[in-house]
């Protein structure tokens, strides 16, 4: 596979995958190597049937329905926990200020007047 864009972090551990540069003489290089590998285990096929079943377990627990979900679950969770500080009148003002010095505190003077004006509205 090629050693970009986060794919280092999601495929298993460096025995079991040969990264290459996004180009073509890595490619080349680490396919070449791919190819010796599995000459090599070929030749030994006791060792090569053992190999492909531990590497069957790893490859199965590490994509498992299961351990998706649980992190399906972590994402979307980090992703609420995030808009909820996102939606915090400080940091929303801090925000709408870094628009620029003039137009920012106008706009924070506006989103101030409103939620008292909602605050209000809520009491009464």
């Amino acid at each position: 596979s090629t050693n970009v864009g986060g794919i280092p972090e999601v495929l298993p551990s460096p025995e079991m995958v040969l990264l290459a540069d996004p180009n073509v003489d890595s490619l080349v290089a680490q396919l070449k190597v791919a190819i010796q590998r599995i000459r090599k285990e070929q030749s030994s096929t006791n060792i090569n049937h053992r190999r492909q079943h531990e590497f069957h377990g790893r490859v199965s627990e590490m994509y498992s329905w299961e351990r998706v979900a649980d992190e399906t679950i972590q994402l979307y969770d980090d992703i609420m926990q995030n808009d909820i500080n996102n939606k915090k009148l400080w940091n929303r003002l801090q925000r709408y200020n870094s628009v620029g010095s003039i137009i920012g505190l106008f706009v924070c003077f506006l989103i101030i007047t409103l939620e008292f004006w909602l605050l209000f509205v809520e009491w009464w």
